[in-house]
């Protein structure tokens, strides 16, 4: 399943029994989500279930490339998950 990054909220489950592939940065860039540094991420939600053996192809390469200012320290690294 090919889809651009995407938050979690209270209560949601991801069942993983496929592929969910990350879309290449310049598709969803242009919707208004420039500046997102994680594929799936959520803030301050509970209650959240992964679950499934299916895999996330975050398409890494793009997603570094896309990074800018391009720095070495973790706070402007691009994230697969991230859980606040």
């Amino acid at each position: 399943f090919l889809t651009g990054p995407f938050s979690l909220s209270d209560g949601s489950t991801v069942e993983l029994d496929g592929t969910i592939v990350a879309a290449p940065m310049a598709w969803w860039v242009p919707a208004g989500w420039e500046g997102v540094r994680a594929f799936v991420w959520t803030s301050g939600a509970s209650s959240l279930t992964l679950r499934g053996s299916g895999t996330i192809d975050g398409q890494g390469a793009d997603w570094w490339a896309g990074q800018r200012p391009v720095r070495n320290d973790s706070k402007w690294r691009p994230y697969l998950l991230r859980i606040e």
